[in-house]
């Protein structure tokens, strides 16, 4: 329009800029920490995602507060453009460019997983879960959407010796796991897969008894004795004393770790989960003495009968 013989143009998109703005400053005087509000995905990062909340505005999700799953890529939970439910952790300003800078979480504004533990999981529950990540003592489990467990390295297997986690399981690995104790206070789970397996100690007087000989496994040789393995689960002692004591004593010496040797129950302490042993005759001796023994049976009885053909002899 014209003003005093000028031509005047107004900007209307400056208008709405200004406008625009000044809607964007409400909208944040308003934003306040704890403040549940709806916004959408817009872009990702190696470190979270950015939801906008207010045309113009956007907060970032951190990886961390995504879910109360454990998240390593953004991208495999979220998509652009979804709308998402967000809290607001914190609202501030860039000190450089005066941006607002909105920390939000979507993990905070749904309910917590451990709320309601005791109603969804009880000690001595066996449960499917997956391998989230693997420490030097011991791997995590996720037993339930956001909620973890740990399974320590000696309550990983009664058959194996386990040093390293990594030895018996991987992250992404799907176990079987028994719960074992649950700390709601401090969100802890304590979880055993060898539970699931069965103790193999625990009907181990209906398999072996004193005085039966048993081939086992060489497991480790100490300088008081060897670890031998009867059973995947079931180690026994054989002392350096009953080994010097035995005829076999250079036989025995000669067997490395992972060899096989026959040895006899001597003692069983089910209760301290203990097996002494003794070294026993190798199967061919074994053989040989049994086959000894017939042979001396079988010429007593022949000689039996030759005397009393020799007495009817002389009867007659």
């Amino acid at each position: 329009y014209e003003e005093g013989g000028r031509n005047i143009v107004v900007s209307r998109r400056r208008l709405l800029e200004k406008e625009l703005q000044k809607a964007r400053e409400e909208f944040l005087s308003k934003l306040y920490k704890d403040m549940i509000i709806e916004g959408t995905v817009t872009r990702f990062a190696s470190f979270g995602a950015f939801v906008e909340v207010f045309p113009g505005i956007e907060g970032m999700v951190h990886l961390s507060e995504m879910s109360w799953s454990r998240v390593r890529n953004p991208e495999k939970l979220l998509h652009l453009g979804q709308n998402v439910k967000v809290k607001v952790l914190g609202v501030g300003r860039d000190e450089t460019s005066g941006k607002p800078r909105i920390s939000l979480s979507i993990r905070e504004a749904s309910p917590d997983p451990w709320q309601d533990i005791e109603s969804r999981v009880q000690e001595g529950q066996v449960l499917d879960g997956g391998v989230t990540r693997c420490v030097s003592f011991g791997a995590f489990v996720e037993v339930l959407p956001g909620v973890e467990g740990l399974v320590h390295v000696s309550e990983m297997s009664y058959t194996r010796r386990i040093l390293r986690p990594e030895d018996a399981v991987k992250v992404g690995d799907k176990v079987r796991v028994m719960v074992k104790e649950i700390d709601k206070e401090n969100k802890r789970l304590s979880l055993s897969m060898k539970d699931v397996e069965g103790d193999p100690w625990a009907d181990v007087l209906k398999r072996y008894q004193e005085g039966k000989v048993v081939e086992g496994r060489l497991e480790k040789k100490e300088k008081f004795g060897y670890f031998v393995s009867v059973e995947p689960g079931v180690t026994g002692l054989l002392p350096k004393a009953s080994i010097e004591r035995s005829p076999y004593a250079a036989d025995l010496e000669k067997i490395k770790e992972g060899g096989t040797l026959r040895v006899m129950i001597e003692n069983i302490n089910q209760a301290e989960r203990k097996m002494t042993l003794a070294p026993a005759a190798g199967e061919e001796e074994s053989n040989w003495q049994s086959y000894a023994g017939s042979a001396t049976s079988f010429g007593s009885l022949g000689e039996k009968l030759r005397q009393a053909m020799k007495e009817k002899n002389k009867g007659t």
